[in-house]
């Protein structure tokens, strides 16, 4: 249970230090090469769009997953599950969902995640 409660703690602790971007995996998946850009823009960074797209197709899910897989490096392999946004849904009973959004929904709000328990 601690887990679930430190969430929070921990993203609201974070959140309010200085020079912090906050990346959601989500927006990543559905946007990659301009929340790239948007990360290396908050760390002064002006990279080429080439580099960009090269950086992406180098680190895309899948290939990384084989790549461990190849080097049989099960640690990082069970690690990423499958990449899918939403997936957690697949792991979470019921009961856990709704202890993780009654403890986290205002911060779960802030950063734009829907409730799958408790509406939006």
């Amino acid at each position: 249970k601690k887990n679930i409660q430190d969430w929070s703690y921990h993203v609201n602790y974070w959140t309010k230090q200085s020079n912090v971007t906050v990346v959601r995996y989500e927006d990543l998946l559905l946007n990659t090469e301009n929340e790239l850009k948007r990360i290396l823009c908050s760390l002064s960074l002006n990279i080429c769009y080439e580099s960009i797209k090269l950086v992406v197709s180098n680190q895309a899910f899948e290939k990384k997953k084989k790549e461990f897989q190849s080097i049989r490096d099960a640690t990082n392999t069970s690690f990423l599950r499958n990449g899918k946004m939403g997936d957690w849904k697949n792991y979470f009973e019921l009961p856990l969902t709704e202890e993780i959004e009654k403890k986290h929904a205002l911060l779960m709000r802030r950063f734009g995640y829907e409730l799958e328990c408790f509406g939006k």
